[in-house]
């Protein structure tokens, strides 16, 4: 597995379409729900191919899904990145 960056505790990899099951999953938490509006599967497949965005998985030692994050304006003239959305499971 490539990841993009890693320490002791925490490896962050870019998103896979398996993946999407457990980010629907934990956007509909109910600890959560109250702080964000949640994306269908279909918004979140096609944020995986926009070249503006960078959507991740972040993992444990265990190599388990603990939380995913987004950031867009990746390609952005201006040099702004937008940190969409990060959540802990």
């Amino acid at each position: 597995m490539k990841y993009l960056t890693s320490s002791k505790r925490l490896f962050i990899r870019r998103t896979k379409i398996k993946d999407i099951e457990f980010i629907l999953e934990s956007e509909q938490s109910q600890d959560k729900k109250n702080f964000i509006i949640p994306w269908s599967k279909e918004q979140h497949a096609a944020a995986l191919v926009n070249n503006d965005c960078i959507h991740m998985i972040l993992e444990n030692n265990d190599k388990q899904p603990i939380g995913f994050a987004m950031l867009f304006g990746i390609k952005n003239k201006n040099q702004n990145i937008e940190f969409v959305r990060k959540q802990l499971h």
